[in-house]
């Protein structure tokens, strides 16, 4: 637990890359045995803080295979024994109940909670970043402090929570991104290097952190530990994700082999000489783009705008990885089942399609240059290649419209 987190607020609340309460200096989130569901009620409780929610709908979301006899009573139970340990020396109540519902007390001024504090620190970031720097800087480090991983990394399968994992990951991630952006123009490249550093824990595969990464490491002139890095990068993605580098990081790459210069002649001047057309010809034969999610929404934007013009025929395409049996099934079954989707596209889709990973499970595939009658054809077709090789774990649900 980082320090000076809280400002001796009795109840501490912890959900950003491990689950802890402590009351009082103690922990008191003991997520075993009886104390399990007994947690998973806190846990959405606190993640549906500002709504009221009402027995039914708590229940039927948290335990729906559950046919319990008396579920008021059930319910009541749980709420009864987890008042008793939040609210017993404290005189508060961080539970409370109106109209049939219940919700978190978040108008307590007794606790404090890391996704609020995350929150409220990057937005008066942002809202520095242009006129106070400095002061932007020190509250997107509190942000780096405070982001200790996923929140509420133990529910991994829990439909309720995965827009609040994205949400608080976004943040982290906008807030790197924007600290790198004035520590450039700082030129505090050492910093960068720590601020990347830090980050590439939580994101390894966010291509624009490696980009800066290395980019910072050749303005330190530190080319082996650059394009030691790059090799690493190259291995990560073609492992777990089954695509390689994008031309911008792989163009920067070349620069730690040397490349400083273009010759008169339209030369570029490394360890081979090769034309200019001869890199573009091999950058043109790399087949489908893969992209981080950022890249891919640029890409989108124009092409909704040449389609405007030209009436080609552009689809959005979204494949959502549901799991057919949620017991049976881990995130690492989930990543391999991605990884063999991702290269089966590498296979059978075109130069001119777009693909990138969005979130957890899902994949968005632009498909350009396709009448709409030939999708299904598509769709079925990489259906079929990718059953030789899955494990058949999860079903594909497929989405898709015109641009």
């Amino acid at each position: 637990m980082p320090e000076n987190r809280t400002d001796n607020r009795a109840l501490e609340i912890y959900t950003l890359g491990d689950f802890q309460v402590i009351k009082n200096g103690e922990c008191i989130s003991e997520t075993t045995g009886s104390y399990y569901k007994l947690w998973k009620l806190f846990k959405y409780l606190i993640t549906h803080r500002e709504n009221s929610q009402n027995l039914e709908v708590i229940l039927g979301t948290l335990w729906p295979d559950h046919n319990y006899k008396n579920p008021k009573h059930t319910f009541q139970n749980l709420v009864y024994r987890l008042r008793k340990i939040l609210n017993d020396g404290l005189n508060e109540d961080f539970i409370l109940f109106s109209a049939g519902s219940y919700k978190f007390n978040f108008n307590s001024d007794k606790y404090f909670l890391d996704t609020e504090d995350l929150t409220t620190s990057a937005r008066q970031a942002n809202e520095y970043s242009s006129t106070d720097p400095a002061q932007s800087l020190r509250l997107y480090e509190k942000v780096l402090s405070l982001y200790q991983g996923p929140y509420l990394p133990n529910l991994v399968y829990e439909d309720w929570l995965s827009l609040n994992r994205d949400h608080y990951h976004k943040i982290f991630l906008d807030s790197v991104l924007n600290m790198i952006f004035i520590l450039d123009q700082k030129e505090d490249y050492s910093k960068i290097e720590k601020v990347c550093d830090t980050a590439l824990d939580f994101e390894s595969y966010e291509e624009n952190l490696h980009y800066y990464y290395i980019k910072t490491l050749l303005q330190q002139d530190k080319q082996e530990k650059a394009r030691s890095h790059f090799k690493k990068v190259v291995s990560l993605f073609d492992r777990e994700l089954g695509i390689e580098p994008s031309s911008r990081l792989s163009s920067l790459f070349e620069s730690t082999k040397s490349i400083q210069e273009i010759d008169p002649g339209g030369r570029i001047i490394h360890d081979q000489d090769i034309t200019l057309d001869e890199y573009l010809f091999q950058i043109e034969k790399e087949g489908v783009f893969f992209c981080d999610p950022e890249t891919f929404g640029k890409i989108y934007r124009l092409e909704k705008l040449k389609q405007q013009r030209s009436g080609q025929d552009n689809i959005l395409w979204s494949v959502t990885f549901v799991p057919h049996n949620k017991d049976q099934t881990s995130e690492q079954d989930l990543t391999t089942e991605i990884d063999i989707f991702q290269k089966t596209l590498k296979k059978n889709l075109r130069q001119n399609d777009v693909v990138t990973r969005w979130g957890e499970n899902k994949i968005l595939v632009l498909l350009s240059g396709i009448v709409f009658r030939e999708v299904e054809k598509v769709i079925q077709r990489i259906e079929n290649n990718h059953r030789i090789y899955s494990g058949n774990l999860f079903e594909l649900v497929n989405e898709y419209r015109p641009l």
